[in-house]
């Protein structure tokens, strides 16, 4: 099961961007390594 933490700065960042990111991500992982998109876990927090 991939576990990625993304840091943010303490600019504002909606909601909606961090969505947008862990999908992102999700996606690559997917598209990379072969990951399964059921089993990633994202995190967003700001730093």
């Amino acid at each position: 099961m991939p576990y990625v933490n993304i840091k943010l700065t303490k600019e504002g960042v909606s909601s909606s961007q961090k969505a947008e990111l862990i999908q992102g991500v999700t996606d690559l992982l997917q598209k990379v390594l072969g990951k399964n998109p059921n089993t990633t876990f994202g995190y967003c927090r700001r730093g």
